[in-house]
């Protein structure tokens, strides 16, 4: 029978090495860090490079992928390389916990300036089939649902705006009432669409929301035909400070004459 005691060791080494690097790693995660705080942030990318090339199996290396993202995106601005850290975290360690930030923040680049919204939305379905806490989980429907009806996929769209508009009234879910107020202009339904803008007014404390509601029901009340009760929003409008309210007004007045004269 082969004694057992060479095995005992190869294994007591094995164990051994893996502790030594993970240590290593850990001593060297410590390192990365502390030259982040002090704002030197190319030699922080070095050392948590090292940690991703020298230490794979380490469980700081997806965290040094998430830094060295962090870094490029939020220090050097450069997007195309936080986004390929952010890929290769999402891909080598799809376990860890840094995985829901990781594909939260490719969404949130793909968004940006609308540069690839298909892949936004992509990304957030996929944070989306984690378990997520209420509030986060209506934030990102919301998110959705807006990418979704500026690639005119209407219905997606509304399932997940209704999803995060909710029965609640706070600023979410006006933002939510207000995009679905534009489904339902899409839609050719200005009845609808003008409850919406209208309900969502009177809710509303942002001053955005208020906003964009009375510039769609302008557009509502316009297509209806309705220019007296367009022209009176827009008066509002000129009260509030709106700077083209003056030029709408002129112009709705103008479209009001000339279909009078027509009579």
């Amino acid at each position: 029978m082969r004694s057992a005691v060479p095995w005992l060791v190869l294994a007591a080494t094995a164990a051994i090495l893996f502790l030594y690097g993970h240590d290593q790693a850990g001593a060297e995660f410590q390192r990365a860090r502390d030259l982040w705080l002090t704002g030197e942030y190319r030699a922080a990318t070095r050392v948590f490079e090292s940690i991703r090339r020298l230490h794979p199996e380490s469980r700081h290396a997806a965290e040094a992928l998430w830094e060295i993202a962090s870094i490029y995106y939020s220090h050097h601005y450069d997007l195309s390389e936080a986004r390929t850290h952010l890929e290769e975290l999402v891909s080598r360690y799809p376990t860890s916990l840094r995985v829901g930030d990781a594909l939260l923040r490719l969404a949130e680049i793909h968004e940006a300036g609308e540069y690839d919204l298909a892949a936004a939305v992509k990304y957030w379905s996929l944070v989306l089939e984690r378990k997520l806490p209420p509030e986060e989980e209506r934030e990102i429907l919301y998110k959705r649902g807006r990418a979704l009806l500026k690639l005119e996929q209407i219905d997606e769209s509304e399932r997940d705006l209704l999803a995060a508009a909710g029965d609640s009234s706070d600023h979410l879910s006006q933002q939510a009432h207000v995009c679905l107020g534009t489904i339902a202009q899409i839609r050719g339904d200005h009845r609808a669409a003008l409850r919406l803008f209208e309900k969502t007014r009177e809710l509303g404390r942002c001053g955005e929301c208020r906003l964009q509601c009375r510039l769609s029901m302008i557009e509502s009340f316009e297509y209806t035909g309705e220019l007296d009760r367009a022209i009176e929003i827009a008066g509002v409008l000129d009260k509030t400070g709106y700077p083209k309210a003056g030029e709408l007004i002129v112009r709705l007045r103008q479209k009001r004459d000339f279909y009078a004269d027509k009579k």
